[in-house]
């Protein structure tokens, strides 16, 4: 019997957090009853999903209409998922961005439940990557900016155009755990390094910690940094028939905190 899923319009919130107390004062001088401004720093990050498609909206649809973008007018989604089977895997790509004023890291993310009646949370698992490009444009190795993970938009547009026909083309065949190698094969010339992997009902009960932190510097100028970040999903291949036809949705949170400058 075919088995008939409907999930995952996973929209993309982005909440920030100001890491630690600030103590202000007033400066005073002996000589002189000049003003002293103290002007505090901000922390703001923002995201786009990625992949040819229109944005901003949600990363993964099933159909059009459900990834049509929340603007007027409105515009569909180019990558619908379909309905979702036991087995399948999907790559979806999202891009953030450091629009503050302090240098922050991204540390947890978490997944929040906008419904899920029949518990589909538990039949899913969910691969988080960074991902960066080892060669720019002129085939020089690419180096960060020391303590920096983000790229420039220029590398961002190189490492997206990389790995956007890998999740248009290929199949769902392999596991979130071999998003890596699953480059690799297909002459994907980047980095994948996995940030989070494990359950998505892990993800719906609090904040997980990212195993490695995502370094983020705050914008040079009017050069615009992010990070490229790939989400897999796969769903159990022997979820049971009790999820034909549900419909559940979800949405993730990235957590960002002002990095210590001391």
């Amino acid at each position: 019997m075919k088995r008939k899923l409907i999930i995952l319009s996973l929209t993309l919130a982005l909440a920030m957090t100001l890491a630690g107390g600030a103590t202000f004062a007033l400066f005073t001088d002996q000589a002189s009853n000049q003003e002293r401004l103290i002007t505090a720093g901000t922390v703001d990050i923002d995201s786009y999903r990625d992949g040819f498609d229109t944005i901003p909206g949600p990363m993964f649809y099933t159909t059009a209409c459900e990834g049509a973008t929340p603007t007027n007018p409105s515009f569909p989604g180019l990558k619908p998922t379909g309905p979702w089977v036991p087995g399948m895997t999907v790559v979806r790509s999202i891009i953030v961005y450091n629009q503050g004023s302090l240098d922050v890291v991204l540390d947890k993310v978490k997944a929040e439940v906008e419904s899920d009646p029949a518990n589909m949370a538990s039949q899913m698992t969910v691969g988080i990557y960074k991902v960066m490009p080892k060669n720019n444009e002129n085939g020089h190795p690419f180096f960060p900016v020391p303590g920096d993970d983000t790229m420039d938009q220029d590398l961002l547009d190189l490492t997206s155009s990389l790995l956007n026909p890998f999740i248009i083309l290929t199949g769902h065949g392999f596991h979130v755990s071999g998003f890596q190698q699953a480059l690799i094969e297909h002459f994907v010339d980047t980095n994948a390094d996995l940030l989070w992997s494990g359950s998505l009902s892990e993800l719906c009960r609090e904040y997980q910690n990212l195993t490695e932190g995502v370094n983020m510097k705050s914008k040079p100028g009017l050069t615009k940094r992010g990070c490229l970040l790939a989400f897999v999903v796969h769903m159990d291949e022997n979820a049971g028939n009790e999820y034909q036809g549900v419909e559940s949705k979800f949405g993730f949170t990235l957590n960002a905190t002002q990095k210590d400058n001391r």
